[in-house]
């Protein structure tokens, strides 16, 4: 499969390698004002001009950013892998807040948060190291009370996407080589699961999003790849980086405006690709 862009068509939006504390950026989202944020493992949250010609460090949490979001009234919820919970900066502040109050224990890998401003929910993907497990955790929006949503195993649950109509959860599994599709019924629970999607024993699925068609884009971290699934259910190779360079084991990304965001947990930057 030939890719509909040439890897030149991704250009780097801003380089972090001067800064000790950008380094190996994995969640990355778009604010209301369109400036681009993004965590790293140092723990801290930088915002990044539109046109990429500065970032600043605004929070750190002392840990290890994974996935981060924001909900309309500005706030920032973040994934954090070492202190194992999802954390919350409060729009316009510079200090992170405890967030998540989970009701059965806490989060494995907090791995990647979305939020649901019209259900009123934030939902956290949960990996394990040691094989499949549980799942998906849900907080409540106003009070970050909750706890395990989706009990089932699931291969390295990673990326996540709500789709448009508010019926279901996709979440990439990694290892499991897919990406799955969780119902949420009409008590808010989560229903049985079904495969959405398939690839092959080489590709490693980490993020998910939406083009503003509702087609998915999937994001690997390995190869340095990314696709779309389009209306007929194929898949479509976007942009490869065989190089590993201005892709960078991509993890997280996001729409804005036609191009495409993705942090490169390989490296210290945020790639950019405008899309077809």
């Amino acid at each position: 499969m030939s890719p509909t862009l040439p890897t030149s068509s991704a250009t780097i939006l801003y380089d972090g390698i001067t800064d000790h504390r950008f380094r190996n950026p994995e969640g990355v989202a778009v604010a209301a004002d369109g400036r681009i944020w993004c965590g790293s493992s140092t723990g801290w949250v930088f915002r990044i001009e539109p046109d990429g010609s500065s970032a600043q460090g605004i929070a750190t949490t002392g840990g290890f950013l994974l996935g981060i979001a924001f909900d309309r009234a500005g706030n920032l919820y973040v994934c954090d892998l070492l202190n194992t919970t999802l954390l919350k900066l409060p729009a316009g502040g510079d200090a992170f807040e405890a967030f998540a109050r989970p009701s059965d224990g806490p989060m494995k890998v907090p791995n990647v948060v979305v939020v649901d401003d019209e259900g009123g929910l934030v939902y956290v993907s949960d990996s394990h190291g040691d094989g499949p497990g549980p799942g998906i955790w849900r907080y409540d929006l106003a009070t970050g009370e909750g706890g395990l949503w989706y009990g089932e195993a699931l291969d390295w649950a990673n990326g996540m996407v709500l789709i448009p109509d508010r019926s279901a959860i996709l979440v990439a599994e990694s290892w499991g080589r897919c990406v799955t599709r969780i119902p949420i019924q009409a008590d808010g629970s989560a229903g049985p699961a079904s495969t959405e999607l398939k690839v092959g024993d080489d590709i490693v699925i980490d993020g998910l999003t939406l083009d503003e068609a509702g087609n998915l884009i999937l994001m690997c971290y390995a190869p340095s790849r990314v696709y779309r699934r389009n209306p007929d259910g194929e898949l479509e190779l976007l942009i490869d980086d065989p190089d590993h360079s201005v892709l960078c084991h991509p993890t997280n990304g996001v729409l804005h405006e036609g191009t495409l965001y993705t942090a490169n947990l390989g490296r210290w930057h945020i790639t950019k690709v405008p899309l077809p």
